[in-house]
């Protein structure tokens, strides 16, 4: 298989249907060369394209292939921010997730990192995380995660996190959901994970 530029899903995931113009522009890539990736991501059945008027307009596939490789994609992402954080910041955010799937390796869990952490360019960051739950593991949850006074950590409920996006400053809720997304138990849990913190 060639090489399959997974950041494609992420945007598609954010933000739904996108022409491959907006797209290279938020990747900051030529046209040629998202072009190039979206029909190599269709081939291998990851995502659609149609044509649009002038424009090439692409979306997620249905499909459980799709649905992995967008995981992939944020857990990709989520070492990549891993690599950038100091040593400290690193082993915390490993640890978060390590305790999440050995403490409740049955609960669907949906982490969303955002703020400083997720961007590269700042070195000195804290560890932003919305921690939605079902909400009769929401306490249980909420006492099992590391003390830390860099983790920034908000436990909420499926209802309260969907009520939130409602209610919230659009701003504030795009920040949450363009940040990484991570989703519990993942497809390996059972295993070490993300336990190469610097």
């Amino acid at each position: 298989m060639k090489f399959l530029d997974f950041r494609i899903l992420r945007e598609l995931k954010k933000h739904g249907e996108l022409s491959i113009n907006s797209l290279a522009k938020t990747l900051n890539k030529t046209y040629d060369t998202v072009r190039r990736h979206a029909h190599l991501l269709a081939e291998n059945g990851f995502l659609k394209m149609k044509p649009k008027g002038r424009k090439i307009m692409i979306s997620l596939s249905d499909g459980i292939a799709a649905k992995f490789a967008v995981a992939l994609a944020e857990c990709l992402e989520f070492e990549k921010a891993l690599a950038c954080a100091d040593s400290e910041l690193a082993e915390l955010a490993s640890a978060l997730i390590r305790s999440l799937c050995e403490n409740f390796p049955d609960t669907k869990i949906d982490l969303y990192f955002y703020g400083s952490f997720v961007d590269a360019r700042k070195r000195k960051a804290d560890l932003d995380v919305y921690v939605v739950t079902p909400p009769e593991k929401k306490e249980m949850i909420k006492n099992s995660l590391p003390s830390s006074k860099r983790l920034h950590a908000l436990v909420v409920s499926k209802e309260e996190f969907s009520v939130m996006e409602l209610n919230q400053e659009p701003t504030v809720i795009q920040a949450i959901l363009t940040g990484i997304h991570i989703q519990l138990p993942l497809p390996t849990h059972r295993r070490p994970i993300f336990s190469s913190a610097k």
